[in-house]
């Protein structure tokens, strides 16, 4: 009764839990204000193995043209993808407690034993685990023309609609932590078969993942930037009356079809009713708002929209709240046979099959939580023994002996959706802006951020896993300890992209924008000395195909071709509104002439979204008390372990976790 009350108090403060993760949003990860905000302060102490804009890869040159692009090794930090160990395979949770209730020698009948194990584990190395994800644990975002610019090693903020003049700290304290309840069966069949047995598992799961985001703003300078773009850097519409929101909480809508109407001067806020265009009587919203954001928070959402960019994002989001999923993990089903079973040892050899029950990456949100193995199918085998070195079970119950229980299994190909950044781009490439062209190659007014094109079907392949725990068991009486060591080892991952011929996106034609303009003002030049003060606006094709997240190039100053009849100026030259002679003077002129280089899915980089192999090392402990001279011989105990990733690169899952188990036998 006593374990029946305890399970189900457990059950209810678990579902306690998963009630006050809904509520938790309201209050999470606010941005810190405080110039001493010990979140902001330690964004250096992270002992990096490689830079924010560097990636050592595992190459061997393997890969194959785009109709099957796939991977070969996978980079040693910033991967687009995390998916650690499932939460059902701890074969060191399935090991202790319940070996005196399972291969019960000299048993002729069949016979049943039920445990339950209630655990909760935590990740650590939060700094580690950020690497894993961002080569850093500390990501700067300066604009392209902010003093404090570091280039090469700073984001290059404009990409995320973040001011030129912009500065902002994003520290990343990523943790999993997990609530499991596994429920565990035994069938000993020895009257159908001596020695044959059946096992199951089946994990239920609450999983809770957290980026453990915190936005620093710079000491006693809260300044974010400018409320608006410089014209013609994102928004080619310079010419229409252009209204930005000034409340701070006004978020741009996203339409349907944005590009049937140009409504300007018209605010768009969240609740806010919109006035119909004058040639559309439904609703719409400003496409012509060239504001800044205010914030990371609303730059990394996702929902943020502005100049050209008029598109959410589909993938990728960063949640400055914790992600959640509930569910079963997976469903282990065990056959075997017991070939050496008495007082002293067994040797048993089984056949196993993983059922996939949890769910496949999305690739929606950074830091997705995933159950289970990301939907692989497993089968393979297994063998479980033990010897004891001495064993009295007559008179003082005292045992002493080892136990080892293991499995190797096959993973099957799946198909899940992954981000992947560009070959030549590197590291958060997958986030930089694209423009959108037409058959000509003519820049037509639209931009997207590239995590809508670089998201994709994936078929990925992981060769096998294996998962040995060995204890030692100390037993007097009804009182039994076990302590042993865990080790964990998954191959690494192949990632192919797999794309539809052609998929919706592909039907599109795009170019990575860089720091180049959309636009450019055209002055004519008279008298092969003067430029009037007379602009148009006139788009702008060139791209930037080998911009990288954390270099900006501007436009750089040269003298004007007197020889010309007009001259097209960047953005980033200051408006001429008086007529200005050429001779001796620098103008930041834009290229009119660079034909756009279009991308493809050839360009995408697998690497990027693959996991190298992982390895781990755990050890465990557990106390338990068996209730001998019930007829249902029923168990209860407590354990925890602690489990370290055994890689210097960092890709596997440090993390720690107490439990309680118990069970009966029938």
């Amino acid at each position: 009764m006593k374990i029946f009350s305890r399970a189900i108090l457990f059950l209810l403060l678990f579902q306690l839990t998963i009630i006050t993760n809904l509520l938790e949003c309201s209050s999470c990860h606010s941005s810190s204000n405080d110039c001493n905000s010990s979140l902001c302060s330690d964004c250096t102490t992270c002992d990096n193995d490689c830079g924010p804009n560097t990636r050592a890869l595992n190459n061997n040159n393997c890969c194959n043209p785009c109709e099957l692009n796939c991977s070969c090794a996978g980079y040693d930090c910033g991967s687009t993808t995390f998916i650690p160990r499932s939460q059902g395979d701890n074969t060191a949770r399935e090991l202790v407690g319940w070996q005196k209730q399972i291969f019960v020698p000299n048993l002729c009948e069949n016979y049943a034993t039920l445990a339950l194990a209630f655990e909760y584990t935590k990740s650590f190395q939060p700094c580690r685990l950020a690497q894993r994800l961002f080569c850093t644990d500390c990501l700067t975002f300066a604009g392209s023309r902010s003093s404090a610019r570091q280039n090469g090693s700073d984001v290059v903020a404009d990409y995320f609609g973040l001011a030129e003049n912009f500065v902002g700290t994003l520290k990343i304290k990523p943790k999993i932590e997990n609530f499991i309840v596994d429920f565990e069966l035994f069938f000993g069949l020895d009257q159908m078969t001596p020695g044959f047995f059946a096992r199951m598992h089946l994990p239920l799961t609450h999983t809770r993942w957290s980026l453990g985001l915190d936005e620093c703003l710079p000491c006693c300078n809260k300044f974010r930037g400018n409320d608006e773009f410089s014209g013609c850097y994102m928004n080619s519409n310079t010419l229409d009356d252009v209204f930005c929101p000034t409340a701070p909480q006004c978020q741009l809508h996203v339409l349907s079809d944005p590009f049937t109407c140009k409504c300007s001067g018209l605010t768009a806020c969240e609740g806010v009713p919109n006035v119909p265009c004058n040639n559309n009587p439904s609703p719409q919203t400003s496409t012509t708002c060239n504001c800044t954001a205010q914030s990371l928070r609303t730059a990394l959402s996702g929902k943020f929209t502005f100049g050209d960019m008029k598109e959410y994002w589909k993938y990728g989001k960063f949640s400055f709240c914790p992600l959640t999923k509930t569910g079963v993990a997976d469903i282990d089903i065990i056959l075997g046979y017991n070939f050496l079973q008495n007082d002293f040892a067994h040797f048993a050899l089984y056949g196993q099959a993983i059922l996939p029950t949890g769910n496949r990456p999305e690739a929606k949100y950074i830091f997705e939580p995933i159950l289970g193995t990301g939907l692989h199918a497993q089968l393979g085998g297994g063998l479980s023994t033990h010897f004891s070195i001495y064993n009295d079970r007559y008179n003082d119950g005292f045992n002493f002996g080892f136990w080892l229980e293991g499995n190797v299994t096959h993973l099957f190909k799946t198909h899940q959706k992954r981000s992947f950044d560009f070959i030549n781009n590197g590291l958060l490439s997958r986030y930089t802006l694209l423009k959108e062209y037409d058959v000509n190659n003519e820049y037509i007014g639209r931009m997207i951020n590239a995590i809508n094109f670089a998201t994709r079907n994936a078929e990925v392949s992981i060769d096998y896993k294996i998962d040995y725990s060995g204890k030692i068991l100390l037993q007097t009486c009804n009182w039994m300890f076990d302590f042993g060591y865990n080790v964990y080892f998954q191959s690494a991952e192949t990632v192919c992209i797999k794309t539809d011929c052609p998929c919706a996106i592909d039907k599109r034609r795009f170019g990575i924008k860089g720091t180049q303009g959309v636009c450019c003002t055209s002055y004519s030049i008279v008298d092969s000395s003067i430029i009037a003060a007379n602009p148009t606006s006139n788009l702008l094709n060139a791209t930037q195909p080998n911009a990288t997240m954390f270099t900006a190039i501007e436009p750089m100053t040269q003298s004007v071709n007197p020889a010309s009849n007009s001259v097209c100026l960047a953005y980033n030259n200051p408006a001429i509104t008086v007529d200005t002679p050429i001779v001796g003077a620098q103008f930041f002129v834009a290229d009119t002439t660079m034909v756009p280089t279009i991308i493809s899915c050839a360009n995408l980089d697998p690497e990027s979204a693959t996991q190298q192999a992982m390895l781990t090392h755990k050890i465990f402990t557990h106390w338990s008390y068996v209730y001998s001279t019930s007829c249902y011989a029923p168990h209860f105990g407590i354990g925890a372990e602690v489990e370290f990733d055994g890689r210097c690169i960092h890709n596997s899952l440090a993390q720690w976790g107490i439990w309680v188990k118990g069970g009966i036998t029938f």
